[in-house]
């Protein structure tokens, strides 16, 4: 992280008078995020159980800078935050007047800033235009350089009941959607779809991306995202029911019709509610990978596997879980990669097995990736229940060609940046994009995690490598 310039923190403080009032804060909080700034604000609607005066106290606390949008209601207190607000500014004045800082939007006037603000009154801002210009020069002002890509955090969590499926999209811990719509259909066995022709194949994932989009998303909360997306990381965890896991979240279509799991910087992680894990912290380097092929097939390197850094990789032709126990007894791999037909080789019951061991013996697996699965996400559930850290599947079977491709582009950016799963997984969809293939693929593969998603490998911790000193950046044996 040495160079990196970390986002500048901003609390938006002002009272929720009128609905253009508002939409006016609500433009300003996503021009900000737009533009590289950490910014938090509360929006009125669903309270989602949390306390909304605690939940602002730590948000001013934690801020950066605070700005206080004038408005009539603010300067007659109707903001539930204005009394902490002074009591921190008064507690200390040179501080207070360098986090707390007036703002006064188009058409509204100075005069509309509480009395006891008067100490900084004088210093205030004042937005001529609610445009990205005007708030870039904010930006500027706030931060002392200019805008710079930001990092978003959206949580998308969906459930079932009965024929409505509800929905709650928040942005950086804000609710911008919350919704109850009747079930939409042809999302059973989906992936089928696959097996017509290209054409038609292709418009009904583009008809269950845009009914998808519809159907999770408000039309406000849609466009915010439409606007975040491309303007730095976008990190989209989508948390379901065991009715919804199996959606096909990957195909969701923004209005301008972009796909949103293939925009450079989204990153799309799955959860379950049935399955909770603490955070798993990164282990030492290199990275390993094991990777496992069925005992009849010749072993050998595929180029996938050739040039990645920091990187050691063993091929292990293996017919029983025996066989990969004795390998995972041996070694810790961050990475256990179940290639092509080694996936339906061995018994998906058996290898929730072998991972449960693994656990007990206090060796959770970081991350699966069932390189050929039919099973798709049920599989992945199974593995992750098991005691599995990530899951990396296919949703249906995939060609040859595009498998390849997917996890070649996978390792590549997985180890040049020691990257967490979904920005690699994110970073080979944008790389491959949705193009004009013979069949449409891009939506097959995806991430399902048992909770958060950091690095595989521990940049600082003394490296671990494999037994037996393998020296290059890959290198594949055979299992004795």
């Amino acid at each position: 992280m040495d160079g990196v310039r970390a986002p500048v923190r901003v609390f938006l403080s002002y009272a929720q008078e009128s609905a253009g009032h508002v939409a006016a804060v609500r433009q300003l909080w996503e021009l900000l995020r737009r533009l590289g700034v950490d910014a938090r604000v509360a929006l009125p609607g669903p309270t989602d159980g949390r306390d909304w005066a605690l939940w602002t106290q730590h948000e001013i606390r934690s801020a950066d800078v605070v700005l206080v949008i004038a408005s009539p209601a603010y300067a007659s207190r109707a903001a539930a935050e204005a009394s902490f607000i002074r009591e921190l500014l008064y507690r200390n004045l040179p501080a207070g007047k360098s986090k707390f800082r007036p703002l006064v939007l188009p058409g509204r006037s100075v005069t509309e800033l509480p009395d006891w603000f008067g100490p900084t009154i004088a210093q205030h801002t004042r937005l001529r235009v609610l445009d990205s210009a005007a708030v870039a020069s904010l930006v500027s002002d706030l931060t002392g350089a200019p805008p710079a890509p930001g990092h978003h955090e959206v949580s998308l969590r969906v459930s079932v009941s009965g024929d409505d499926v509800y929905s709650r999209v928040e942005l950086a811990g804000t609710v911008i959607s919350e919704r109850v719509v009747p079930l939409p259909w042809g999302f059973d066995d989906f992936w089928q779809t696959l097996t017509l022709p290209a054409e038609q194949a292709t418009a009904k994932q583009i008809s269950a991306g845009r009914r998808l989009g519809r159907c999770l998303f408000d039309e406000d909360s849609l466009t915010t995202i439409k606007g975040l997306a491309g303007t730095g990381v976008l990190d989209v965890v989508v948390e379901c029911d065991d009715d919804a896991i199996d959606w096909p979240f990957e195909l969701i279509r923004l209005p301008d019709d972009r796909v949103l799991a293939t925009i450079p910087g989204v990153r799309m992680t799955r959860r379950s509610h049935g399955v909770r894990a603490p955070v798993m912290s990164p282990t030492p380097g290199p990275l390993k990978i094991l990777v496992v092929v069925p005992g009849d097939v010749p072993v050998r390197s595929p180029d996938q596997w050739a040039g990645l850094v920091r990187t050691q990789v063993r091929l292990l032709a293996a017919t029983t879980v025996t066989e990969l126990a004795q390998a995972l007894a041996i070694d810790a791999y961050h990475v256990l990669h179940l290639a092509d037909s080694a996936t339906d080789g061995f018994g998906l019951a058996d290898l929730a097995g072998l991972v449960r061991v693994q656990r007990a013996a206090g060796r959770t697996l970081p991350l699966v990736v069932l390189a050929g699965a039919t099973a798709g996400v049920p599989a992945a559930l199974g593995l992750l229940r098991a005691g599995a850290d990530r899951v990396v599947t296919l949703q249906a079977p995939a060609s040859p060609a595009y498998t390849v491709g997917l996890y070649t582009a996978f390792y590549r950016h997985l180890t040049a940046h020691n990257a967490p799963v979904a920005a690699a997984l994110g970073a080979s969809r944008a790389q491959l994009g949705t193009g004009a293939a013979a069949v449409p693929e891009f939506g097959l593969a995806t991430l399902v995690a048992a909770a958060g998603d950091r690095p595989l490998c521990d940049p600082i911790a003394p490296p671990v490598p494999l037994l037996g000193g393998l020296a290059l950046a890959a290198v594949a044996t055979r299992s004795e």
